[in-house]
């Protein structure tokens, strides 16, 4: 994990012990090996000693994968290597990380799946996102009717079979969360009986560990990998992108709940981070950061001005 004091950055080991660092603006989560840092307003990428390893040049980077990175100068962007040198060349207006071998990129004005030589495999689409190994998604494309679309996501296959009309499809179970033609509501199905579930829901999303959480009005629920609905929460916000346990705000203040709707940890932060590994950043109503386990308890206390994790 990183607590960042004023400009330095200390990183905090499982001994707790504080390794300062050269006064960088911000350090990123380690990805591959190495952590993107910025500088004046340009980024590079340090090593895991903390050493930089390539220059703070760009003006915007991402994360390497597949050993390659995409970084951004003079608004164009391109794929570097691990060794700084450029191995795809682009120009493209805006490049994703690569996952599986993929990464979509966006080239006058369209989308595109390239490999890691750069050859187009798919495209072009208007927009395209949630690049899977098996499919991936795409928003309105050139052959398809917006006015029919409406704004949802369609699910293709890379033989180009597509399942028609889902507003988001869980890897993890055969639940399908659909809109109706000109309904702003969300339904959701048991797709091996075809048993409408639930309806009239404001939001369906699904959480990082797959499970599915929906909304309606200011009330929450859970529907775990075999389609078992929880009670539900009654809450201002809820958010799904941890782990095991959910940050939720209520009367203002952030606590957690767990995959049954049942309160873990008090609502006492302004600010609960996701769930990772059984701990969470969390800032204080006084304004200072910390860090909490999966009881609830203080791990690190709050009093450094931000603390984040590496991976």
């Amino acid at each position: 994990m990183h607590c960042k004091r004023k400009r330095q950055i200390s990183f905090c080991g499982s001994s707790k012990q504080k390794i300062s660092t050269p006064e960088y603006d911000y350090i990123d989560q380690a990805h591959d090996g190495y952590y993107r840092y910025s500088e004046d307003d340009k980024w590079g990428y340090l090593n895991g000693a903390l050493e930089e390893h390539i220059a703070a040049e760009y003006d915007a980077c991402g994360n390497f994968h597949n050993d390659l990175a995409p970084v951004e100068k003079d608004n164009q962007w391109q794929y570097i290597n691990r060794a700084g040198l450029t191995k795809i060349e682009g120009p493209f207006q805006w490049a994703g990380e690569f996952k599986n071998g993929k990464a979509i990129v966006k080239e006058n004005e369209e989308m595109f799946i390239i490999d890691k030589k750069g050859n187009k495999l798919k495209g072009p689409f208007y927009s395209c996102d949630r690049l899977y190994e098996d499919a991936f998604y795409i928003r309105n494309t050139k052959e398809s009717k917006p006015e029919v679309l409406d704004q949802r996501l369609l699910k293709v296959h890379w033989n180009g079979k597509a399942i028609t009309d889902p507003v988001f499809l869980t890897e993890k179970t055969a639940a399908l969360a659909y809109k109706k033609n000109g309904s702003s509501k969300c339904r959701l199905i048991d797709l091996k009986t075809g048993k409408l579930l639930l309806d009239h829901m404001d939001t369906i999303v699904i959480s990082l560990d797959g499970k599915i959480i929906c909304k309606e009005k200011n009330r929450w629920m859970f529907v775990n990998d075999k389609l078992q609905q929880s009670t539900y929460i009654d809450a201002e916000d809820l958010a799904a992108n941890s782990y095991n346990l959910y940050p939720v705000k209520k009367d203002g203040l952030w606590g957690a709940v767990d995959g049954n709707g049942k309160m873990i940890i008090d609502p006492l932060y302004e600010i609960i981070g996701s769930f990772e590994n059984g701990f969470a950043s969390v800032k204080s109503t006084d304004g200072m950061w910390g860090v909490i386990n999966d009881k609830g308890e203080i791990i690190i206390p709050c009093e450094y001005d931000f603390a984040g994790f590496t991976q």
